[in-house]
């Protein structure tokens, strides 16, 4: 899948779908808008291979304005992007910001300072007239491999089936919602 089919276009870049305190929203440039309801049923039109990576020098601060995008990124995984405006390394494999215990949590846990991510596709499965960028986050990964695992061993695409997607804390969760029309 071409990186320029995974987003919608705006003035503002692409019309993004987030997860913020425990809440969907549609992020189109400097607009948000929470959506109300616990819930989003979406149909993944598609998605990179492998992991997007971003790099961030300063801490996320949740409701500030203080919030840049990345310091430092890689669309595939592979280099960062020539738009980094703080590149970390030449390559991602040799960055150290991409080695385990890179970073620890205030609970004590080692990760890596720069987040994996799956970068994907989706329309709402009630308006499909947009094309939204989903990127899942690093604690959901897993679940969302686990996911398409489970649909592919029955001979099924999730292009073609509406996912119910919701939130346990902080993770994405992936539910069959039936079949896409």
């Amino acid at each position: 899948v071409r990186a320029t089919a995974l987003v919608a276009t705006s003035s503002g870049g692409a019309i993004r779908i987030v997860a913020n305190q425990g809440r969907w929203r549609v992020k189109d440039g400097s607009t948000e808008t929470v959506l109300p309801d616990l819930f989003l049923d979406a149909i993944f039109v598609g998605a990179l291979p492998g992991v997007t990576k971003a790099f961030y020098i300063k801490a996320y601060v949740p409701g500030t304005d203080n919030n840049d995008g990345p310091d430092c990124a890689s669309l595939l995984g592979d280099v960062p992007d020539a738009e980094s405006p703080h590149k970390q390394a030449a390559t991602c494999a040799e960055c150290a910001q991409n080695a385990w215990g890179s970073k620890v949590t205030p609970a004590g846990v080692e990760i890596k300072a720069c987040s994996d991510y799956r970068r994907t596709a989706i329309i709402a499965a009630d308006d499909p007239d947009v094309v939204y960028q989903a990127n899942i986050p690093p604690a959901s990964i897993k679940d969302w491999v686990k996911y398409i695992k489970e649909l592919s061993q029955r001979g099924v695409d999730v292009s073609m089936v509406v996912t119910r997607l919701t939130l346990d804390d902080h993770k994405w969760v992936f539910a069959f919602n039936g079949f896409a029309n």
